[in-house]
């Protein structure tokens, strides 16, 4: 991919002793927006700057809600005219930030009251790395979709590799040097995507570290809708990764691209394939069943993260979950080969017409 130019502003002013700026794009109004600007005014100690990037359009009050809340940081608001989404809007939050260090934060979590410290005592120091990001944390309980996505979240944050080759955006932070370097978020990617994923491959191939913090934790208040999920996990997830993974010709295995990630989609593809041929080979079935013990068998451990979480009734009712989970990246993983497939092939004609 082509690599996005970001262009900060001149002449910026010297940042002060504690040059951390907060930049949050947002583009509805509503509950947990409010939520997350009144944990914001119990930072201590507060970052230099918040800057909320409103991509709500004409009517939003994305803004207005910051001085309802009475947040009395030293805070800008930015609009982007709507629909631009959160790399655009992350991207102009950055170039109006004078601080050294850039931390953004999705608009619907709370944060803990020392997250200002935390970050600015990892990237500080002159051989810290570029940029460090964490994870949700178990709670709240928000119905069993939506509290089974942010546990899964949790758990595979939790067990990464701390010297990191991928960065996430809901609660990561970076020097601006390095940021501006590799150009900024990747304004191609218009909707909430992989497009800190993507920005984490261009800082780790650009030298830079990244490290996951498992004490950086926020609180997650988003509810999942079943269809929203599914379409996520498959086509703003799994689909653009896989494209990228393959254009890049290297899949790092950590995150969600672990092998037993990998081999847990596989066998699930292999146990639906199995079964249809089952109804006329009934010998299969065993097949379909040995498939499925070995995926549940791969995913013990998180099952029984589940269970010490909420009990064994939750565990046994998010299983199915998973298994949706795991489609939606077998299903994203086929169309993001195609993509990468069409786009060598439309290359390929370009060239001949050259």
């Amino acid at each position: 991919m082509d690599r996005p130019r970001l262009y900060p502003p001149p002449n910026r002013p010297t940042p002060n002793s504690l040059s951390l700026a907060i930049i949050i794009p947002a583009h509805r109004d509503g509950a947990p927006w409010r939520s997350c600007l009144r944990s914001l005014k119990r930072l201590d100690p507060p970052p230099a700057e918040l800057i909320v990037v409103d991509d709500g359009g004409p009517s939003s009050t994305v803004r207005s809600a910051v001085g309802e809340e009475a947040i009395t940081l030293s805070w800008k608001g930015l609009t982007t005219g709507g629909g631009h989404g959160p790399a655009f809007s992350r991207n102009r939050g950055a170039a109006v930030a004078v601080a050294e260090v850039l931390l953004f934060l999705d608009s619907d979590v709370l944060v803990p009251p020392d997250l200002v410290q935390r970050v600015w005592q990892i990237l500080a120091g002159p051989t810290a790395p570029a940029g460090v990001f964490g994870s949700y944390d178990t709670a709240p309980a928000e119905g069993l979709l939506s509290d089974y996505r942010n546990l899964l979240h949790h758990y595979t944050h939790q067990r990464g590799r701390r010297e990191a080759f991928t960065f996430w955006a809901g609660c990561g932070a970076i020097r601006r040097s390095a940021f501006v370097q590799v150009g900024g978020f990747d304004e191609r990617y218009r909707r909430a995507s992989i497009e800190d994923i993507e920005l984490g491959y261009r800082l780790r191939c650009a030298g830079h570290r990244i490290l996951l913090s498992p004490e950086l934790q926020v609180t997650h208040l988003k509810r999942w809708r079943l269809g929203e999920l599914l379409r996520t996990d498959t086509q703003q997830r799994a689909r653009p990764w896989t494209l990228l993974v393959l254009q890049r010709g290297q899949a790092d295995p950590d995150l969600n691209l672990r092998w037993t990630e990998r081999l847990s989609a596989a066998a699930l593809l292999g146990a639906l394939g199995a079964s249809s041929a089952a109804l006329l080979l009934p010998r299969l079935w065993w097949l379909v069943l040995a498939l499925l013990v070995g995926l549940l068998i791969a995913n013990l451990d998180f099952y029984r993260f589940l269970t010490r979480q909420r009990g064994i009734v939750f565990a046994m009712r998010a299983i199915p979950l998973h298994g949706l989970y795991f489609l939606c990246a077998a299903s994203g993983a086929v169309l993001g080969a195609f993509d990468w497939v069409m786009s060598g092939l439309r290359r390929a004609s370009a060239d001949r017409l050259h």
